[in-house]
């Protein structure tokens, strides 16, 4: 499938001409103040008029597209789509406090980032394919590893994220991170972003879906984990 990495702030427009059957990466729609753009780019209609056996070439992309689409939902973002987990200098990060999307009965509305002991915060949007696509496997590791997973929502309608976790579940709990301040201050600007601290310091990176099914990145998170910190504890909350 098509790697799209959606940077905050910017367009990328592909040529139709070149590339007829690409999809054109945008921002997100909250920033353009419109969801009709998310569209794909259109070939010229006369080369869709052509036929083989019948059947239009028009049908044959949207099979194949639909395919292909069916298998990257079943499968998360294949090898060649992701990036790894890179070493960063640690550093102190400022405090912000994002509200939850549902707090936990009992807890505080909002919660200060970064948090103590070891987390993967994660910078998605509903929006971003990548961002989807990638999901599942971030459960499925945060579930095996026992790590906390902090995902944070990037400028989007309260509704709309509670839609989207209605048949899939989240890794972690849910910060709105509306202005998108955090994903400024911390320094991303690519959909889907983590960051992976200890201590509440920055140690690991990504710009882009990470392969959660790979042993180097399941490596790379436990020898950067506090060797004081039971696997379990870092769940609480």
């Amino acid at each position: 499938m098509l790697r799209c990495i959606l940077f905050l702030g910017r367009i990328d427009w592909i040529n139709p001409e070149a590339h007829p059957s690409k999809v054109v990466s945008i921002t997100a729609p909250e920033a353009r103040g419109s969801h009709g753009s998310l569209r794909p780019t259109r070939p010229n209609r006369a080369r869709l008029k052509r036929r083989r056996g019948g059947v239009g070439v028009r049908t044959i992309l949207f099979l194949a597209l639909g395919s292909a689409l069916a298998l990257c939902a079943q499968n998360g973002p294949s090898a060649a789509d992701t990036v790894g987990l890179e070493p960063v200098a640690p550093r102190a990060l400022p405090v912000i406090r994002l509200d939850r999307l549902d707090p936990p009965a009992g807890s505080e509305a909002s919660l200060a980032l970064p948090v103590q002991g070891s987390s993967i915060l994660h910078f998605f949007a509903t929006w971003c394919e990548p961002c989807r696509e990638e999901m599942p496997a971030l459960s499925s590791f945060a579930a095996a590893e026992g790590v906390r997973v902090i995902l944070i929502d990037v400028a989007e309608p309260e509704a709309r994220i509670r839609r989207f976790f209605e048949t899939l579940p989240a890794p972690g709990e849910i910060l709105l991170d509306r202005d998108r301040a955090a994903a400024r201050a911390y320094g991303m600007t690519a959909l889907p972003a983590t960051l992976v601290l200890r201590d509440g310091v920055p140690h690991l990176r990504a710009q882009g879906p990470v392969d959660w099914a790979d042993p180097k990145v399941r490596t790379q998170i436990r020898d950067m984990r506090s060797p004081a910190q039971p696997a379990n504890s870092s769940m609480q909350h």
